[in-house]
């Protein structure tokens, strides 16, 4: 991140505390302090120029630290499958989930194809259903930064963006 990026985002940084269910945490350091997190633990992504910090090096007062100094982004890297049940679905008390349904109409194939997007506001996880017409639906579990780069490209390939009034998104929501 360029030094602007960095100092908007922390303008407006609010604690982060959220459970990681994933690979570690994404920082956002300045290159002054890079020596400094990087003796704490934290890595160098050189693919998508970001710093940061493995699960098991993310300890209390590590993570005291990088919030302290408004450094924590978000979850970071792969989706750690111990955190499904044996149904495939995410363990725990899970409540805010929105749901976001996207539909493409393709030319031949009755009627659409969707995609849904349900984003579990509380732990920062997203997970992406496509539902194709085929039998075989395919599962993508993803950070919020990864799940708004796939919104964009289902979007760029002409999926739209449907309410969902369903009973389920009310419930979930109250």
């Amino acid at each position: 991140m360029k030094t602007r990026e960095v100092n908007k985002f922390r303008k407006t940084y609010n604690e982060y505390n959220k459970e990681c269910m994933f690979e570690g945490y994404k920082l956002a350091v300045l290159f002054d302090e890079k020596d400094d997190v990087k003796s704490k633990g934290a890595r160098w992504d050189p693919d998508d120029q970001i710093w940061w910090i493995p699960v098991h090096k993310a300890t209390p007062i590590t993570m005291e630290y990088f919030n302290d100094n408004k450094m924590v982004m978000g979850q970071y890297g792969k989706f750690d499958q111990n955190y499904l049940d044996e149904d495939g679905k995410l363990q725990g008390n899970m409540h805010r989930i929105v749901k976001h349904p996207l539909a493409k109409k393709i030319t031949g194939i009755d009627p659409w194809t969707w995609v849904w997007v349900e984003q579990y506001e509380n732990v920062d996880v997203v997970k992406i259903t496509h539902q194709p017409t085929l039998p075989q639906e395919t599962i993508q579990w993803a950070t919020m930064d990864d799940a708004r780069k796939i919104w964009g490209e289902l979007v760029e390939e002409g999926y739209t963006a449907f309410l969902d009034n369903s009973p389920e998104n009310d419930e979930n929501n109250s």
